[in-house]
């Protein structure tokens, strides 16, 4: 079973992107405050917290795949956060899971974890690894965008 593992920094606090990251985990409603503008299209999520399912049309390199993840365990205190894929549509995978972990840099910035873990269906895996780390990359863009330092303008 391969595993992914990818880790960035992020120059703003902990809870801050923790809340921004699992917001719609946490309220029940599907928003992404454009965290993942570029890669997910639509979504819609019903309940909240465990058990939480949510379904997500996502496009990356001009493929469109829905996708439905459960999510299996949700930390608020600590902020971790562990989803299942249940329905991976057209992505050649099965038995995908997803850890994410928030952890405090300090009180102005923070690193989070994914940890991915699947089994790939026939053929090689480096079509899925590839479609992973670029949908993570692009997530990690995004998070720079929204929380880089305003730039200083000088007289």
């Amino acid at each position: 079973m391969p595993t992914i593992v990818i880790a960035h920094r992020v120059e703003a606090p902990a809870r801050k992107v923790w809340d921004l990251m699992m917001g719609s985990i946490k309220t029940g409603k599907y928003e992404h405050g454009g965290l993942f503008e570029g890669l997910v299209k639509k979504g819609s999520i019903k309940g909240k917290g465990e058990g939480a399912i949510i379904t997500s049309l996502m496009e990356q390199d001009g493929v469109i795949a829905k996708i439905v993840e459960r999510i299996d365990k949700f930390d608020d205190n600590d902020m971790f956060m562990s989803h299942r894929i249940i329905d991976c549509g057209p992505l050649p995978v099965t038995d995908f899971t997803v850890d994410i972990r928030i952890t405090a840099n300090g009180p102005d910035a923070c690193s989070y974890k994914f940890e991915m873990k699947y089994t790939p269906l026939a053929g090689p895996d480096e079509e899925v690894r590839q479609m992973v780390v670029g949908g993570v990359q692009l997530l990690h863009a995004n998070l720079e965008k929204m929380f880089s330092p305003a730039k200083k303008h000088r007289n």
